[in-house]
């Protein structure tokens, strides 16, 4: 699985090489990941059932679990799905692309930790620097 965050920033830089970062966005963005095809798991088939929702643009979504156990789920539309048929006797392949409409994250117990929000985040006017170490 794999996704980015990315925003828009504008830059504004005095004479002096001051320079003032400003968020002026939330981007949306998609995710990418794939599987191996082995065989119809269940009635349908897994790669049949991800091609129906691809084919029909079923709103769907999809839960990333990290380290700590919290979880990131992605909501959106299957947009692209490819499919590999290697030589021999290696098993097919699919990759799917999925657009992303909103994010919600959740803490490890399932409780919501942020409303609905862009997959970059949220546009707000307050900064502040925080320490990096």
């Amino acid at each position: 699985i794999s996704f980015k965050r990315n925003t828009k920033f504008q830059t504004l830089q005095d004479r002096f090489g001051k320079a003032e970062i400003r968020k002026i966005g939330a981007n949306g963005g998609s995710v990418t990941f794939g599987s191996v095809d082995l065989g119809d798991t269940n009635a349908k088939g897994n790669r049949k059932l991800i091609k129906a929702h691809q084919q029909n643009a079923t709103p769907v979504f999809l839960d990333v679990t990290h380290q700590s156990g919290e979880k990131t789920r992605f909501f959106g539309v299957i947009t692209s799905m490819s499919e590999d048929h290697p030589v021999g006797v290696q098993y097919p392949k699919y990759g799917v692309t999925m657009q992303i409409s909103h994010i919600i994250e959740l803490d490890s117990s399932n409780n919501l930790i942020s409303d609905k929000i862009s997959i970059c985040g949220i546009v707000d006017d307050t900064r502040q620097y925080l320490s990096t170490t």
